[in-house]
């Protein structure tokens, strides 16, 4: 899968928007927001708005990267980084915790309202299980297929799905008890996936040009 590579992670306003909008009335609002002019705009031929960087955060750390999560309510970032995870102030870039022992991280899924977060970790095909508080492992969940990738937890079942890239599988995870829901044969490799908050998961299976929608 693609990599987020170097020592620098920037911020856009695109994939920023949801974590920033709540609070545009903040008074330090205006420094991170910066919309386009209206000659900007003009020159670039199009009435859409042309978004630009907003800042950059200096991150450093060791480790590889995969895909981030950001938690809005907490307005903190979390980042994984091979063997850990990084969690990071979406404010002010300041590094606020570590979440440590998730050998081949990929992803991680939010569940504020069991106040849990997990990790899908590949080379051990496993599930971190930490407190969203403390940022403290508490358990670990066996898949029921190798190098889980992609983790996203679904609201309305109140379940957590890892894409199995090597068990050609999605494993379905009570994100309450941590017992083992199900197994979804997908017939191929699944890589990012996504939810629309109503019951229904979709991932794309790379190496068969499909994308499969799963009850959840």
């Amino acid at each position: 899968m693609p990599s987020i590579r170097g020592t620098f992670l920037a911020f856009c306003l695109l994939g920023a928007a949801s974590l920033f909008a709540e609070d545009l009335s903040r008074p330090d609002a205006e420094k991170r927001a910066v919309p386009a002019s209206a000659e900007d705009r003009s020159k670039a031929g199009s009435p859409a708005p042309d978004y630009k960087l907003a800042g950059r955060f200096s991150v450093g750390g060791g480790g590889g990267w995969d895909y981030l999560t950001v938690d809005a309510p907490s307005r903190r970032l979390f980042v994984s980084r091979s063997t850990h995870v990084m969690v990071i102030d979406a404010d002010s870039g300041r590094i606020v915790g570590d979440i440590p022992g998730t050998e081949g991280v990929h992803g991680i899924a939010l569940a504020p309202e069991l106040k849990r977060g997990f990790t899908s970790n590949g080379r051990t095909s496993t599930v971190t299980v930490f407190d969203l508080a403390t940022l403290q492992p508490t358990s670990r969940v066996k898949t029921t297929g190798e190098n889980p990738d992609a983790i996203l937890f679904e609201p309305v079942t109140r379940r957590v799905f890892t894409f199995n890239g090597r068990g050609k599988n999605a494993t379905a995870i009570d994100a309450a008890s941590g017992d083992i829901a199900g197994t979804i044969p997908l017939g191929g490799k699944p890589e990012f996936c996504a939810s629309d908050a109503s019951g229904r998961v979709f991932v794309n299976i790379e190496d068969r040009s499909e994308v499969a929608v799963i009850d959840a």
